[in-house]
């Protein structure tokens, strides 16, 4: 199918899947065909869903696992996959099932790890839950229980029922997982409901720590007689088509089988004792020798650019240069160390569990200036750790080569627990707030009279603060950022209700808040007049209004006209990006942090968004959406209440408002953003400030238009 209709590559993921690239919307129809012939699906790949259910890759091979869980493994992902109780779960689900005795598959980092033990001769599992990476990592804890093989399934479905129909777990995507659950809870509160949905007591038993992994590379004997299986290094994940085909001909030609591991390699099993040396030099012909070195085999990097819209750096290529700059530098004294590489806070690379974790996103030199870098560090001190009592975090300065250094930060049970704080239900939101103590506030911000960039929040703490702040008013998130920031923090506004309620909130809180807007040259007359007005609300409103670049936008003009973003919606971005995007981007290189109106239900693309985030478009400052959880409905009643001046346009239909030409009145049943750019079908409703787009088709038009001074900023 690569071949057919992509262009003759894949890469090997780390839930022990493939991922193909640059496939065209026309022949997906032939693509899930092609699949389901072969008896594959793309069910558990992405959604609200049960994802592929991992587990050894070498289960019912290996000589020394506790015993085969492969039935197991089948039977939960006939249960699971596809079944409409289990599709619109609160958030995805991960769950790994393994006997293995090294535990390979990583039961630490999933929701639900089913961790093979053999208690007085029977064979079953200790269950530990709430595991998962992203900006809020955890590592899964103990419910102290064992499990006979027979009662996992129910156990598995129980679990997923306590949780799925907990609704305090539906109110926030950001509190949505299941790690949250067992934040608030414990292990032992997951218990007590499962026992309850189950009708019976569980057996108990403390599950013993988990080993140090192995990723089964190399040739290896298997405990069938006769028979080996030979765990092949694919680096970096990344393997041709062609290559691809020629592996499974090579194991077809012995009566052998192909496995993907989750560190991104292959394993070709079954393979005869007689055979091993042919298919050895096979595979070495093919380009996958399997003594490449244990380097390459443990190095795991994302997706990145330029797949994932959300990573900020490309990936692979940047993990294979540090691999080679390690192996050069320091040879086979090296050879264990465990290397990952993630472009995005989501750490779909795993940086977190890594003994070297890196994280892409951009850094600013000491003029301000913000530069796309090479990633950030976190890095553990010896092992990463596999249970949580054993981690601790710290953070240091950032200088302009953006790289910093954390151990592991699963942090403790306790602490998870003391961070973690409930949900209320959305009826007790408004007026609700929590007495906060004063943080501390930032680190030095000069070194020898020249200013730094200090990284004043990590990723970490961004994460558990935005747990921290759910179902927290907004005044409460202006408050402190105005205590952790100021005075290098700004409300980002385009002086729509949600922007206006925010200046509102802030300047009450402290009438000296920098505010801008960006006039791109195109606004509509009102959005003027609503200027003036809220200057005479507010006295001494610090209101900066900021513009594009004169000489940009008469290239831009110049090269197509002023109506450009009537032509295509590369043009359209294009403009936005030339006449609002970066003139927001100059003014955000002077602060460390910003806030914005945002909302989850404004717009699909902002579904996920969380009240603090790290913003790794520019500069790795700190963004704020203090509005993230309210309701159209709260925002008009608290400007209403409060008298605050509105846009005039609204009184005309209108419901989101942008620049006049890309601006109309919405009908009654639209979404309130589709009054942007109405001729537009499949495209997103966003300019590019909020969110990740693509911009290879306008790319180099924009080197164009902007030159040399785009060159150095990327």
């Amino acid at each position: 199918m690569s071949e057919l209709h992509g262009r003759g590559d894949a890469e090997l993921a780390t839930r022990q899947n493939v991922q193909l690239h640059w496939l065209e919307l026309v022949s997906l129809p032939d693509v899930l065909d092609r699949l389901d012939a072969a008896g594959l699906s793309t069910a558990g790949g992405c959604g609200d869903t049960v994802r592929n259910i991992t587990g050894c890759p070498v289960q019912g091979l290996a000589h020394d696992e506790l015993f085969d869980c492969s039935d197991v493994v089948r039977e939960a992902a006939e249960l699971f996959y596809g079944n409409p109780a289990y599709t619109d779960l609160p958030r995805k689900h991960k769950i790994t099932i393994s006997a293995c005795a090294h535990q390979c598959n990583a039961p630490e980092i999933n929701c639900i790890a089913l961790v093979g033990a053999i208690v007085d001769g029977r064979e079953g599992f200790t269950v530990r839950v709430g595991g998962g990476l992203s900006s809020v990592p955890r590592i899964a804890r103990d419910m102290g229980v064992f499990v006979p093989r027979e009662q996992a399934i129910p156990v598995l479905r129980a679990i997923l029922d306590a949780w799925k129909t907990d609704l305090r777990y539906r109110v926030s995507r950001v509190k949505a997982r299941l790690k949250f659950m067992v934040d608030d809870i414990g292990p032992e509160g997951v218990r007590e409901r499962v026992e309850a949905l189950l009708g019976h007591p569980l057996e108990r038993y403390a599950a013993p720590e988990l080993p140090p992994p192995v990723d089964h590379m190399g040739i290896n004997p298997q405990k069938q007689p006769g028979l080996a299986y030979l765990g092949v290094p694919v680096h970096l994940g990344l393997i041709s088509a062609g290559q691809l085909a020629a592996i499974a001909d090579l194991a077809e030609a012995v009566g052998g089988d192909v496995r993907v591991t989750r560190q991104q390699n292959l394993v070709v099993a079954n393979v005869p004792d007689g055979e091993v040396e042919r298919v050895a030099a096979g595979l070495a012909e093919i380009g996958h020798p399997v003594d490449q070195g244990p380097l390459r085999a443990k190095g795991v990097a994302c997706t990145g650019e330029p797949h994932c819209n959300f990573s900020v750096t490309e990936t692979k290529a940047r993990l294979g240069r540090l691999i080679d700059h390690v192996e050069a530098r320091f040879g086979d004294a090296a050879a264990d160390l465990r290397l990952q590489l993630d472009g995005c806070p989501h750490a779909c690379g795993q940086h977190w569990i890594a003994d070297i974790g890196f994280q892409g996103t951009t850094a600013r030199d000491d003029d301000g200036a913000g530069r796309r870098t090479t990633p950030s560090s976190a890095a553990a001190s010896a092992r990463a750790p596999r249970s949580a009592d054993r981690c601790s975090a710290a953070c240091r300065p950032r200088s302009s080569t953006a790289w910093s250094t954390a151990s592991c930060p699963a942090g403790s049970s306790a602490g998870a627990t003391a961070r973690a704080s409930r949900l209320r239900a959305p009826a007790d939101r408004r007026g609700a707030r929590r007495a906060r103590g004063r943080r501390a506030r930032a680190l030095p911000r000069s070194r020898g009279g020249v200013r730094m960039s200090v990284e004043l929040i990590d990723e970490l703490e961004a994460g558990e603060l935005s747990v921290e702040f759910e179902g927290e008013e907004p005044q409460a998130v202006i408050a402190w950022a105005i205590e952790r920031f100021s005075p290098r923090l700004a409300i980002s506004t385009a002086l729509q209700l949600d922007g206006v309620a925010i200046l509102d909130m802030a300047y009450e809180i402290d009438p000296s808040i920098r505010v801008f807007t960006v006039d791109t040259g195109r606004l509509p007359l009102e959005t003027h007049e609503l200027i003036e007005q809220l200057r005479d609300r507010y006295p001494g409103l610090r209101l900066d209004v900021l513009a594009p670049e004169r000489r940009h936008v008469e290239a831009l003009v110049a090269r197509h006209g002023p109506d450009l973003f009537r032509d295509s919606v590369e043009r359209r971005l294009l403009c936005c990006n030339v006449r609002k995007v970066q003139p927001l981007t100059r003014h955000l290189t002077g602060l460390d942090a910003w806030i914005t109106g945002l909302r989850r239900d404004q717009w699909a693309t902002r579904t996920n968004i969380r009240k603090v985030e790290i913003d790794h478009d520019h500069g790795a400052i700190v963004k704020l959406n203090p509005l993230a959880e309210w309701t159209e409905d709260e925002v008009r009643d608290y400007v209403r209440e409060r008298g605050v001046p509105t846009h005039p346009l609204y009184a005309k239909g209108y419901t989101s408002i942008g620049c006049a030409p890309c601006t109309r009145p919405t009908r009654e049943g639209e979404p309130a953003r589709a009054g942007r750019w109405w001729w537009e079908s499949n495209a997103p409703k966003e300019c590019g400030i909020h969110c990740a787009i693509e911009t290879g088709g306008f790319e180099h038009e924009l080197h164009a238009i902007l030159g040399a001074e785009h060159d150095e900023r990327d």
